[in-house]
């Protein structure tokens, strides 16, 4: 955002570096204040604008990771049910068809 004067653009400056810090700078006026004034209240507007634009972006990301999160542990849980089932038909073959003992002819080779 530019500025006619290098007074207003210093107002600016200094209301963004206010609000990163925390900080207020009472010598400003907020309501009754002139072009300086106003251009420092734009430039706390301006920084809380942004800060809130991080934090949604922020949370966005980590949304964004719960659900990869989410999708991976259905994931494993699939192939643990289909290994589950693969070993459960296993058993159940075994049981069905059991497999012939075949006479011992104690032959050596």
């Amino acid at each position: 955002m530019g500025y006619f004067s290098w007074k207003e653009d210093e107002a600016y400056r200094e209301g963004r570096n206010d609000y990163n810090y925390g900080r207020r700078n009472y010598d400003y006026d907020e309501h009754f204040g002139g072009d300086a004034d106003k251009a420092y209240y734009d430039g706390r507007r301006d920084e809380e604008r942004k800060e809130e634009q991080r934090r949604e972006m922020y949370e966005e990301e980590r949304r964004q990771e719960e659900r990869q999160e989410r999708k991976q542990q259905e994931h494993r849980q699939y192939m643990r049910d289909l290994e589950e089932q693969e070993y459960l038909r296993d058993a159940n073959e075994q049981q069905q068809y059991p497999e012939q003992e075949y006479p011992s002819d104690d032959l050596p080779f």
